[in-house]
């Protein structure tokens, strides 16, 4: 991912990129099927065409989701709801790595698609809340280039491990991959509303507060 020159190299920058590395996670196991259909039918005693609704329900459910989550996480610190999806989207990927029949695939697909939603609900707005203002465009841009490098790389890394290793090993190196997530996913963010932050939020936003140079 290449970083913009005005990306601040301070508390920001691991925070950013931890959203960053949510997006990329989301949208590499949301996609992660397209290169894996044709094994992961006739090991499932189904049709690729069949097995093609893996691809189908996370998006469903995301966009379902996303405005229920919105509204259901606004008062809560972000860096407690990434975690979160970050647990639900390793359990996901695992439980699809494991799964001995369609609709248990399926099932944790769905769960895929619940992570979707949430980290879309949320990712676009908080970067910009993490860095000061005169950095929030490159940080963005930066949390949004992980769609990016999902596609050009995260998808393809998943469709080679599928044909070295067997479907079930690029679902299980995706969720090892949103578990490895889980400790960088606590990070400094100010939730909102403000009276609602933790202490150590509310530091946050105080030093932001002050300008640039206290950040």
């Amino acid at each position: 991912m290449t970083v913009p020159p005005d990306f601040p190299p301070r508390p920001g920058r691991p925070a950013v990129l931890a959203v960053a590395a949510a997006t990329f996670l989301v949208v590499t196991s949301e996609m992660l099927p397209v290169g894996l259909l044709t094994s992961i039918g006739p090991d499932l005693g189904a049709s690729a065409g069949t097995a093609g609704l893996a691809m189908t329900v996370p998006g469903l459910v995301a966009a379902l989701c996303a405005p229920a989550l919105s509204a259901a996480t606004a008062r809560l610190d972000r860096r407690a709801v990434l975690v979160a999806l970050a647990g639900l989207l390793a359990a996901a990927d695992l439980g699809s790595a494991a799964a001995f029949g369609l609709p248990a695939l399926l099932a944790s697909r769905i769960l895929v698609g619940v992570a979707i939603g949430g980290v879309w609900s949320i990712a676009g707005g908080l970067a910009a809340r993490l860095v000061p203002e005169r950095s929030a465009g490159a940080a963005t841009a930066v949390v949004f280039g992980g769609i990016s490098v999902a596609s050009v790389a995260g998808v393809p890394a998943g469709t080679l491990i599928g044909d070295l290793a067997g479907w079930r090993a690029a679902f299980a190196v995706a969720g090892a991959l949103s578990l490895a997530r889980l400790s960088p996913c606590c990070c400094r963010c100010c939730p909102e509303p403000a009276p609602r932050a933790c202490g150590a939020c509310r530091g946050c936003c105080a030093r932001r507060a002050r300008g640039p140079a206290s950040w």
